[in-house]
Parts: C-alpha cells; structure tokens; sequence
C-alpha cells in the first residue's frame, strides 16, 4: 500500500470551506487552517473566522489518487511536483495544527470609538430681518 502524505489545493477565493467538506466527502483527511478575529467595538463584541492561507486546502492523498480532487468544484488546482502532488512536510503540517488549536494566530482588539463629533458651542444668533435691511 502506497504511503499517503499531505498534499494541498488552490481553490477559488471565499471557496475553501466548501471544497474542504467535499474532499472530506471523499473519505480523506482534509485541513483547513483559521484564524479567528475578535473585536470590541462601542460594546459590541464582534467574531469572525477567516482561513489562514486563503485559496489553499491541505488533503490527504497517496501519489496515485490526488485525480479526484482535481475535479471537484472549486479547485484551480493540485499543487504539483512536475506530475506528482507537492507534499507538504510533517514537521509543517505540525507546526500548523498546533498553531491552529492554540489559536497562536488569533486576533483580539478593544476599539475605542473617537467621540462623537457635534457642536460644541452654539452659533452666533443672526440678526433680525429689519437690522439687515438697513
């Protein structure tokens, strides 16, 4: 049995979740590492998660069977090493995982709102109709 290594995909922006469940689909181990921004804005707490490498996928593959990844929808294409797929080394894939479950990339900011810009003194009262008639 052929040895089965970690290989990436380049995918279509905004498209990795889903070609990460569809490679997931296929039975392999897929990985898609993020990035989680958190922000207090006025009091209000704000959330978001984003991919760490947009545009990328990390999937489990042996030398032979990458084709099918190939067609799924949203894939540009598997990153290759003349015909084989580029393997990504264990040590990086580790370092990734880690990085990913300690939130090591994770981004945390209180934003203080400037305050707000009015009139701080009132205008000089305009003088009466008959005074600017004369």
């Amino acid at each position: 049995m052929a040895e089965q290594f970690w290989a990436a995909c380049r995918t279509f922006s905004g498209r990795e979740h889903v070609v990460r469940e569809e490679i997931e689909k296929m039975d392999r181990g897929a990985f898609l590492p993020t990035i989680v921004r958190s922000s207090i804005t006025c009091g209000k707490l704000t959330v978001g998660e984003r991919a760490a490498m947009p545009g990328y996928v990390l999937f489990r593959s042996r030398a032979d069977d990458w084709p099918p990844v190939n067609a799924i929808d949203g894939v540009v294409g598997v990153l290759l090493n003349g015909e084989h797929p580029m393997r990504v080394s264990p040590k990086d894939m580790v370092r990734l995982m880690i990085d990913h479950a300690s939130g090591a990339h994770d981004d945390f900011t209180v934003r203080v709102a400037p305050p707000k810009r009015g009139r701080t003194k009132s205008r000089r009262p305009r003088a009466s109709k008959r005074a600017r008639a004369a």
